[in-house]
């Protein structure tokens, strides 16, 4: 349980474009799926302690899992 605030003390502004992107990324709704599991695996690597690059991550698992996130999403 004590995980959680510290990651959001470290990395707060991350957070923000992270939700930002997401945001965006979900206004043509196919994309929720995709975007869903990229923001999932961000939120991940910011708790994990790993160093993140909000947009360039964000993309990168968004064209790799964006295809597989559609199938469970579809349905």
């Amino acid at each position: 349980m004590g995980e959680f605030p510290a990651v959001l003390k470290g990395y707060w502004v991350d957070l923000v474009k992270l939700n930002l992107i997401f945001v965006v990324l979900c206004l043509p709704v196919v994309t929720i799926p995709g975007a869903l599991c990229a923001l999932c695996r961000g939120i991940y690597r910011m708790q994990q302690g790993e160093d993140v690059r909000v947009f360039r991550d964000f993309l990168r698992d968004l064209r790799r899992d964006g295809i597989r996130a559609l199938a469970p999403g579809g349905v």
